[in-house]
């Protein structure tokens, strides 16, 4: 996975490479979104397919253009060749979709493009959408589907050369008197996924802090980046 700053890139390539699933988390605005249509546009530069699931109603595509044409692509036909947007209406539509998404690799194999990202913005908005406290069924369901998500996900990225980003919320839980944040899914998320980028707001208006860490490596890392109207440097 390609990052847009020398400091991400040194923690998660040189160190120790991705080896599951990553996960970009924290509260509405903060540039999750802005981070993974970085990544994308780097990975479509590496000649890498993207598929980009999205779960909100109105993708921005201004963003999206702005970002390519201000910092990394210049041919837009190849790009429109390499990047399928997927809207996605209800969690039950994404369930359905990503547990059939094996067929794309095997239908692509024999093609000279070996190399797929492909990104989830955001994976739990619609499944808390859907959550009702008063209706244990359809939470198990739910919670059933999550897994089966990200075990799928576990799956195609052990048989297939590709990446994966997860684009998640916060959730905020009282615990003996204390609010912890942790990511939207809870237990679900922290079984399944390997790395994980906080992004937190700080008391400069244009710097995020990022709270970097590696599961698998019990490494964590904290560094400040920049974010402008041309993304994160």
């Amino acid at each position: 996975m390609n990052f847009p700053t020398p400091k991400l890139n040194n923690i998660f390539q040189r160190k120790f490479p991705i080896e599951g699933i990553l996960s970009i988390w924290g509260e509405f605005g903060v540039g999750k979104t802005t981070l993974a249509m970085q990544i994308s546009l780097l990975s479509i530069e590496k000649r890498t397919k993207v598929v980009y699931f999205y779960t909100k109603p109105n993708f921005p595509y201004n963003k999206l253009f702005n970002l390519a044409e201000d910092n990394f692509y210049q041919d837009i036909s190849s790009f429109h060749s390499l990047f399928d947007l997927i809207t996605i209406k209800d969690f039950s539509q994404l369930y359905s979709i990503i547990l059939n998404l094996e067929s794309l690799f095997l239908t692509d194999k024999n093609n000279k493009l070996k190399n797929y990202l492909i990104v989830i913005d955001s994976l739990t908005d619609l499944y808390k959408s859907e959550l009702n406290s008063n209706n244990i069924e359809q939470n198990v369901r739910l919670n059933y589907q999550l897994n089966q998500i990200l075990a799928t996900f576990k799956h195609l990225k052990n048989n297939y050369d590709l990446d994966l980003l997860i684009i998640n919320e916060t959730s905020r839980s009282n615990q003996i008197g204390e609010i912890k944040e942790t990511q939207s899914g809870g237990k679900v998320m922290e079984y399944w996924i390997s790395d994980s980028i906080k992004i937190e707001r700080t008391n400069v208006l244009n710097k995020r802090k990022f709270k970097i860490n590696r599961f698998d490596k019990n490494k964590n890392y904290e560094i400040i980046l920049k974010i402008t109207e041309t993304g994160f440097e």
